[in-house]
C-alpha cells in the first residue's frame, strides 16, 4: 500500500491539509483490516504447528509453522516501537494544521518507507511457514517391499518420524540413507501398504483393494509395526481390536494366535491380548484346536483363566474401552493415554 498510494499521495498535493487528510483515510482503512489480517495469519500458523506437532511429524514442520505465527505478531510490537511516534504527528497533524508542506511530506514519505519494512515481516513469515510445510512434501524415498520388489514413494519426514527403524536407516550413514532407498525382501507388500495408509492418515478403513482388513491382518499389521518400531501404530490396533473383542459374537481365526505366537517374543503386548481374549470369550473345543497350533498361547490364557477364576467377581474385561490402554499399550516415557478407539469400517461384518 505504501509503494503504490503514497507517491500518488505525494504527486497529486501540496496543501498539507489536504495531503494529511487523504493518508488518514488510507491509514483508518488499513487500521480496521490490518489488525485482523495479523491476527487470521498468526493463529492459523500456531494452529498448523499445533497439529503438526500432535502428529509428530519431522520437527521442521511445527517449527518452521510456529516461527511463523510467532514473526507474524511481530508486526504489533514493531508498529509500537517504530510507527507509533510518525503515526502520532502526522494523526495531530490532521486535527489541526500546524506543520509546513515540508514537514507534513516529510512525515508521509517517513511513515512509507516504515510501513514498507513493516510489510517485510509477512514475508518472513510466509518463507518460515514455506519451511515448514516442505517438511511435508520434502525428500522422498523410496521402499522396496517383498520378492517383486514392490517400490513405495514415502515422504521422508513423515516416515522417520512415525518409525524409529527408518528413522534409524535413513538418518545415518548408513548406504541406505544416502541412496533414499531400502529394500524390504521378507516383508508383504500388500501389508506394507496399510502401513503407509497409515503412515499419511493415521488411520485406515479399507486396504488398498477397498477391502476390510480382517483381525488376522491386523495382527499381522501389528507384528509389522513392532518390526518398524512404530508404537502409535501398534496402539491403534490394539484399539482396534479391543473393540472388535467386545462384541458378543466375535471369534478370531485359531491360525492367528500361532502367527502371532510364532513371529513375537514373550511380554509383547499382543499377546497378552490374545491370551485374554482366549479366556474371557472362547470355549473348550477352541482350546483343544490351540493345542498343536499355539502351545504356549494356550498356556498364558490358562494362566489368566486361573487368575480370573480367583477374582470372580471381577466382571469387567481386561479389554474393556476403560482399561485397554492401562493393559495393552506401549508408552515409553511411562505416561498414559485414554483408550480412543477408533471408528472400525468392518464393524458387524464377519472376520
Amino acid at each position: 500500500m505504501s509503494t503504490i498510494a503514497v507517491p500518488a499521495i505525494l504527486a497529486g498535493q501540496t496543501n498539507p491539509s489536504l495531503l494529511v487528510s487523504h493518508w488518514n483515510s488510507m491509514f483508518r482503512a488499513g487500521s480496521k483490516v490490518g489488525p485482523t489480517l495479523v491476527a487470521l495469519g498468526a493463529v492459523n500458523y500456531l494452529y498448523a504447528a499445533w497439529g503438526a506437532y500432535n502428529s509428530t511429524y519431522d520437527t521442521r514442520v511445527w517449527k518452521g509453522f510456529a516461527a511463523a505465527g510467532v514473526s507474524t505478531m511481530a508486526v504489533a510490537p514493531y508498529t509500537i516501537v517504530f510507527l507509533s511516534s510518525t503515526n502520532s504527528a502526522l494523526l495531530g497533524q490532521a486535527a489541526k494544521t500546524t506543520l509546513s508542506e515540508v514537514q507534513v511530506r516529510g512525515l508521509v514519505e517517513q511513515w512509507a518507507f516504515l510501513n514498507l519494512l513493516r510489510s517485510g515481516i509477512p514475508i518472513i513469515s510466509t518463507a518460515l511457514g514455506l519451511y515448514g510445510a516442505l517438511g511435508l512434501t520434502g525428500k522422498v524415498v523410496t521402499i522396496l517391499v517383498g520378492t517383486a520388489e514392490t517400490p513405495f514413494s514415502i515422504h521422508w519426514g513423515l516416515l522417520t518420524s512415525k518409525s524409529t527403524f527408518f528413522n534409524a536407516a535413513l538418518t545415518g550413514s548408513w548406504k541406505e540413507s544416502s541412496e533414499g532407498k531400502i529394500r524390504l525382501v521378507e516383508d508383504d507388500p500388500e501389508l506394507f501398504s496399510t502401513y503407509v495408509l497409515w503412515i499419511y492418515n493415521q488411520d485406515w478403513t479399507l486396504d488398498q483393494n477397498g477391502k476390510a482388513l480382517s483381525s488376522d491382518a491386523h495382527c499381522r499389521l501389528y507384528i509389522l509395526a513392532d518390526k518398524y518400531g512404530s508404537e502409535a501404530l501398534q496402539n491403534l490396533i490394539i484399539d482396534k481390536l479391543c473393540e472388535r473383542a467386545r462384541r458378543p459374537n466375535f471369534e478370531m481365526r485359531f491360525t492367528t494366535f500361532g502367527y502371532v505366537y510364532d513371529n513375537t517374543l514373550s511380554g509383547i503386548p499382543l499377546r497378552k491380548l490374545l491370551a485374554d481374549f482366549l479366556a474371557w470369550k472362547l470355549s473348550l473345543p477352541y482350546y483343544k484346536s490351540l493345542v498343536d497350533v499355539a502351545p504356549q498361547c494356550l498356556y498364558d490364557a490358562l494362566e489368566v483363566y486361573e487368575k480370573r477364576l480367583s477374582h470372580s467377581s471381577k466382571t469387567t474385561t481386561p479389554y474393556h474401552d476403560t482399561v485397554a490402554c492401562k493393559n495393552y499399550h506401549i508408552h515409553q516415557d511411562g505416561t498414559s493415554c485414554s483408550s480412543l478407539v477408533a471408528p472400525d469400517a468392518n464393524k458387524g461384518k464377519p472376520t
